[in-house]
């Protein structure tokens, strides 16, 4: 299985969608699957803290591995100001003959595992259909509930929903919002993040005013405000 996502933690931003890294590392254990991991990074050429989020970008390795896990980062161009619109052409256009250079190389995959509706999802899509490969495509959040509101991204989704063999979403309200978006139902199914029960636990309410800025009193504030 290729898995395909920006959002992939790496050693310069360990905890960037750590969420997906946590869910791998589990399918991998039922030694049911073999996985690489293809994270494209925005290109930059500096490394300068000055340059903030870009420079960070810049400074993660081409290659890493975590948890035994091979992890590639090519680089893809990112246009500021129109990059929504373009984002996903200019993601398959550079990442495909990386692929097409990893499959020469011996390592083929049957499945491209997506992450991210727009761009990832989108340019997975393009990027599956022109290496003759099924695409399997997981919605996430504000892929869903945000960049649909802009005509040119939501047709792109449109399209990339119906590339894809399946897709996953990771709460029945993102289902009912891919189907209002025209995606078949009967083509989404509904897998919800899993928890990690022996590293979390709910947390009981302080008896007294629990210190600004304490994880009981992140707690006691959600749960307060929902």
């Amino acid at each position: 299985m290729l898995v395909f996502t920006s959002l992939y933690p790496n050693a310069v931003q360990p905890r960037h969608g750590v969420f997906i890294e946590e869910r791998l590392r589990h399918l991998l254990e039922s030694g049911r699957i073999e996985a690489t991991v293809v994270a494209p990074v925005p290109w930059f050429p500096l490394r300068s803290p000055v340059f903030g989020a870009y420079a960070r970008y810049a400074a993660v390795p081409a290659q890493e591995e975590r948890h035994g896990i091979r992890i590639w980062h090519p680089r893809y161009p990112v246009i500021p100001k129109v990059g929504m619109r373009v984002a996903a052409t200019l993601m398959s256009f550079a990442l495909l003959p990386f692929l097409r250079n990893l499959q020469a190389d011996g390592l083929d995959f049957d499945l491209v595992d997506a992450h991210y509706l727009y761009p990832d999802g989108v340019a997975a899509a393009k990027l599956a259909m022109a290496l003759g490969k099924p695409v399997v495509i997981s919605a996430r959040g504000s892929d869903v509930n945000a960049i649909p509101r802009w005509r040119g991204p939501r047709r792109k989704i449109q399209r990339a929903a119906e590339r894809a063999a399946a897709v996953v979403a990771v709460s029945q309200a993102l289902k009912d919002k891919l189907t209002a978006l025209g995606v078949r139902a009967g083509k989404i199914t509904v897998l919800r993040n899993g928890v990690d029960l022996d590293r979390f636990a709910p947390a009981r309410p302080c008896r007294r005013p629990c210190p600004v800025g304490s994880a009981r009193a992140g707690v006691v504030d959600s749960w307060q405000s929902g």
